[in-house]
């Protein structure tokens, strides 16, 4: 059975707004998840800097289609696979699963669906601050049920 390891999500500044834990064998610190936080989003930042575009293919992207696929989107080690989706303001999903997991990607999409609809449509949710909604940490678990 395919297992996902934790969920990250990172504001446009690099500061880490939601992490869930889903194996409770990894031993992650609040401040190693944020230190994993800011040096993602630095080497995601530097790895889209040196992806090379031309101007055909932007052009002929769409709608702001010239800013999928940037930076890190997929990393795989020999123990865990790392997957990132950033969204069009600049907000990243990271996903570590094993390396047997197939559509995280689709995952990661489900949930910035569920952030759009539970966070951003919370009048009491500041964009940019730490996400704590019980209604948000329940569509996460239903999105990831079953995938642990």
């Amino acid at each position: 059975m395919s297992k996902y390891f934790l969920l990250f999500i990172v504001n446009q500044d690099g500061s880490l707004v939601y992490d869930k834990i889903f194996d409770s064998s990894l031993k992650f610190s609040s401040n190693d998840a944020i230190r994993f936080a800011s040096t993602f989003h630095s080497m995601h930042a530097i790895a889209a800097r040196l992806t090379p575009s031309s101007a055909e293919e932007v052009k002929g992207a769409g709608f702001m289609g010239h800013l999928e696929d940037k930076g890190i989107v997929k990393l795989r080690t020999t123990n865990f696979t790392l997957y990132c989706y950033q969204s069009y303001t600049g907000l990243k999903f990271i996903v570590a699963a094993d390396n047997t997991v197939v559509g995280a990607k689709e995952k990661l999409k489900s949930v910035y669906e569920k952030y759009s609809d539970y966070v951003c449509k919370n009048a009491y949710q500041q964009i940019g601050m730490p996400i704590r909604s019980l209604l948000f940490d329940q569509e996460i678990d239903k999105v990831f049920k079953g995938s642990s």
